[in-house]
């Protein structure tokens, strides 16, 4: 069963979205810490929850922006996500992205988009949603309607659902300005005075029906601005019984097979991404 299909529903960003060069070198990147406009969703599907009225617990954030930070370590290059600048203020909505340091490869060929990234990282990363206590289901089945609160101050008192979703797949495809060229980083800066990225990222959050179940937990605001778990049991998300496709694996099953392995993937997946650029590109 599909649940909240949003804007763009197909897995393909068109052309438009993602202009990038056609050379296949890899320049460096600049080591620093950026500014990132995460912009609205491209993609949302909560196709791995079995309920209708659990299937909030899935969103992806629209207009936030976020730290990126660029380092090296050893023969490496790093990539890092996290808040953007300090804030003793929770929102509701799916919470920033908090990836410690990945490695970021450069990247060979094209993406599944058809264009040719820079680089690119994959890893994982325990990701979180805060919600309105009405807008998930009770233990008695009952929901309130479904408001769009994404972005709204969490008030003292508040007794929003806290969501998990450990293990989420976060993925990422650096490509070159829309300009062709590698710029150096921007003079204009936010209000954390941070540098803008000078790059395009392509981005998304994946969590298949399998492993861990996710869950919510009860918080109450406190009037010191802290959110606190009330201390009730965990509400468990029901996961849909997965639907498999076979694919074609990279390897061999053995050195002398004349066939390549087929696996099993799971196609019912919750899903996000969004294009982060800056307007001004």
């Amino acid at each position: 069963m599909l649940k909240i299909f949003a804007r763009d529903q197909s897995s393909t960003v068109q052309a438009t979205d993602v202009e990038v060069p056609s050379s296949t070198g890899h320049p460096a990147i600049t080591n620093g810490t950026y500014s990132l406009a995460l912009g609205n969703t491209r993609q949302q599907s909560s196709g791995c929850l079995a309920m209708n009225n659990e299937s909030i617990a899935w969103a992806c954030t629209d207009g936030r922006s976020l730290k990126i930070g660029i380092s090296t370590s050893s023969a490496n290059t790093l990539v890092s996500l996290g808040m953007l600048g300090s804030s003793n203020q929770s929102m509701y909505g799916q919470q920033v992205p908090e990836v410690a340091p990945t490695e970021l490869h450069p990247a060979v060929g094209t993406d599944s988009t058809g264009h040719k990234p820079l680089y690119s990282f994959k890893t994982t990363y325990n990701r979180t949603v805060l919600l309105p206590t009405a807008q998930l289901r009770q233990a008695d089945g009952a929901s309130g309607p479904t408001v769009d609160v994404d972005g709204t101050v969490i008030q003292s008192n508040d007794k929003p659902w806290k969501c998990f979703f450990n293990e989420t797949i976060i993925q990422g495809f650096i490509y070159a300005p829309q300009n062709s060229t590698i710029l150096a980083p921007a003079n204009t800066s936010d209000s954390s005075q941070m540098p803008r990225f000078p790059y395009i990222l392509r981005l998304s959050e994946e969590r298949f029906p399998n492993g861990t179940l996710p869950y919510c937990e009860r918080m109450t605001m406190s009037d010191n601005g802290e959110l606190v778990p009330e201390g009730s049991s965990k509400q468990h998300l029901s996961f849909v019984e997965p639907t498999f496709l076979l694919v074609e694996a990279n390897g061999y099953s053995t050195s002398s097979s004349r066939h390549r392995r087929q696996q099993l993937s799971a196609t019912n997946s919750c899903r996000c991404e969004w294009i982060c650029k800056h307007s001004n590109w």
